[in-house]
């Protein structure tokens, strides 16, 4: 990744690029891709190990209606902010 920072930065020296295009280049070199989805585990294993709550909370919506996993929420939630 190195060597294609400055490869980026010599063309802008050179005026092949400008320095906005050479600002959004190297800033797709830093993004990290998030595979989807996030599953309802991972959010599972993240509630266990790093805040010992280890017994899948429920919540039910005001009416007590609909019954949602916390686990399942978070990956939903997610899920759409990544998408977007």
């Amino acid at each position: 990744m190195k060597n294609e920072r400055i490869e980026i930065l010599k063309k802008v020296a050179s005026g092949e690029l400008t320095p906005e295009q050479a600002d959004e280049q190297l800033l797709g070199l830093s993004i990290v891709g998030v595979s989807l989805p996030i599953e309802s585990f991972d959010c599972e294993e993240w509630l266990g190990e790093n805040r010992d709550i280890w017994h899948h909370p429920y919540v039910s919506d005001r009416t007590n209606a609909n019954g949602y996993q916390v686990a399942q929420l978070m990956a939903d939630f997610a899920n759409s902010i990544i998408q977007q």
